[in-house]
């Protein structure tokens, strides 16, 4: 068993012409606009896509006519150490770590850890904050000292 490098995912952009993309986005301000959205294969009959559905359907197609990546995953309410260290763009054991210091709430199951949705996006906001007043404080110490940026 030879042993493979980890790699983080990251889905590749789509690669439309010019046109492609123009066209995309003409479409999807169209259906934007337009009522009820459905979608017809072949010369089957129109199938009505459900509402709650349209807001996902439309941030993709905007992406597409973009060329900006895009990924459609399985929204879990629990998440292993492996999918929150892809979300967080860091390595698994460093999400052991936080768990372990107790900066990232997560339970273990067995000997496994899982880690809440709702708690993953707690610690993100908090680490967002927390880096806000740094830049802040920063700024202000530049400010003060007359050093510019």
């Amino acid at each position: 068993m030879s042993a493979q490098p980890y790699r983080y995912r990251q889905s590749k952009a789509p690669v439309l012409s010019v046109e492609e993309r123009a066209t995309v986005a003409a479409f999807t301000s169209r259906a934007k606009a337009a009522g009820p959205l459905r979608i017809q294969v072949g010369q089957g009959r129109p199938i009505l896509v459900p509402k709650a559905l349209h807001a996902q359907i439309f941030a993709l197609l905007s992406l597409a006519a973009e060329g900006t990546p895009a990924a459609v995953d399985r929204l879990t309410l629990t998440l292993t150490t492996q999918q929150v260290a892809e979300r967080l763009g860091v390595s698994r054991p460093h999400v052991v770590s936080l768990i372990e210091s107790g900066k990232l709430v997560g339970d273990k199951v067995g000997t496994h850890r899982r880690v809440l949705l709702a708690d993953l996006e707690a610690y993100q906001a908090r680490e967002s904050a927390r880096r806000s007043q740094a830049l802040t404080s920063l700024m202000r110490q530049t400010r003060k000292l007359g050093l510019g940026y």
